[in-house]
């Protein structure tokens, strides 16, 4: 879901590039069918890396509109069509029910920055959709979003200041200086940010597929570096995949890490179909409720090309590669395989109501019974209204 984000997918760890295409791949992962894709005539030069293929069991090969979008090299075969177990939403929440409220990210601020006209038609048609709450991709000039979050508040829109990066989690200083320059800025302006909301998703670092529990456990300590940041001082959110409640850190489920370090969540449950939304957003919002926090749920607006996964084990890879000028190469289309590990296919039409903008107001009037659903949080809503 953000600016770094390309296409969804189950664990785009090769892929690093704006995150909010990102976020929300991974939130695409279970809606699959095992499917066939059109094998062109005319045979590839796939490079292969030879280093992290001997460190892999297999490979998986992703395809988007007929095109090779990119490769990973697994030691076991991913399996999150297979949903972590239902929790049971115990009733003792201290959220106090309220009236769901209707948010949007904004990625391209600096189109709103530069051009009051564009912001002031982009305020307006938001306010008359209901939508109360912006998440504002902020960069360090902070001043330059005076006269933005003034224009909002005539609206009656709150501004939330939307950052984070997967590189985060490498280095937490970054973070904690964004914190900083915020806090000063509410200190010095009226008109202030509502909160502040990381949107990191170390799942992108390209490390992640070969050291997951190291990458998770600095994310877990960057949540708790930020929350320490603000606790008294500024409403704290975080964004996260729904199957974050399939990994652990120390033995403690990440969801649940993430519910006890933040003062809000955002859930990417892209889903069309309000029971697969429910279904895979049910222990996000049961950990939320949990901790007594207030969790958003997200659903998605841009377009989602459909993707085909293969996993080819590498033995079976290894017979057909070659070499060329020192490097390695398939000469093989991975389609045209007869066997495969795995495979399946993820439809972008069931992630994101692309291009029915009308479908997706509709959506969020569907009653959610969870204590800790407090609205809709919307991605993509800008490149449907900023043009």
């Amino acid at each position: 879901m953000a600016l770094r984000r390309q296409l969804w997918r189950e664990s785009p760890g090769n892929r690093a590039g704006p995150g909010v295409f990102a976020r929300t791949v991974l939130a695409l992962l279970p809606v699959f069918l095992v499917a066939c894709s059109s094998v062109p005539a005319i045979s590839p030069r796939i490079a292969i890396d030879r280093s992290r293929l001997s460190r892999s069991r297999y490979v998986e090969f992703v395809y988007a509109e007929q095109r090779l979008s990119a490769i990973d090299y697994r030691k076991n075969i991913i399996h999150r069509n297979a949903p972590a177990p239902h929790l049971q939403c115990k009733p003792s929440s201290t959220i106090s029910r309220v009236n769901p409220v209707l948010g949007a990210w904004v990625w391209r601020s600096d189109v709103l920055l530069h051009n009051r006209n564009t912001a002031h038609r982009f305020l307006h048609e938001a306010a008359a959709h209901g939508i109360r709450n912006l998440y504002l991709q902020i960069h360090p000039d902070l001043e330059s979003f005076a006269g933005l979050l003034n224009m909002a508040k005539g609206f009656d829109i709150k501004v939330f200041a939307l950052t984070g990066s997967p590189d985060d989690v490498d280095d937490y200083g970054p973070a904690l200086r964004i914190i900083d320059q915020v806090l000063a800025y509410n200190q010095s302006h009226a008109t202030r940010f509502s909160g502040i909301q990381f949107d990191v998703e170390p799942y992108l670092l390209k490390r992640y597929s070969t050291d997951k529990h190291g990458v998770l456990e600095r994310y877990a300590g960057l949540l708790r570096a930020l929350h320490a940041r603000t606790l008294g001082k500024i409403p704290f959110g975080v964004v996260v995949p729904f199957w974050f409640d399939q990994e652990t850190v120390g033995h403690r489920n990440l969801m649940g890490i993430v519910s006890r370090n933040a003062d809000n969540l955002a859930i990417m449950s892209y889903r069309t179909r309000i029971g697969q939304l429910l279904a895979v957003s049910n222990n996000g919002l049961c950990y939320a409720q949990m901790y007594g926090k207030p969790a958003m749920l997200g659903i998605e607006l841009r377009h989602i090309p459909s993707e085909t996964h293969y996993f080819i084990a590498v033995s079976q890879l290894s017979r057909y590669i070659r070499v060329s000028g020192g490097h390695s190469y398939l000469p093989k289309d991975p389609r045209q395989f007869t066997h495969y590990a795995r495979s399946y296919t993820v439809n972008g039409s069931a992630i994101s109501f692309y291009p029915h903008v009308g479908a997706a107001f509709r959506y969020t009037r569907s009653s959610i019974q969870y204590r800790s659903f407090s609205g809709w949080i919307m991605d993509g809503l800008g490149q449907a209204w900023i043009r």
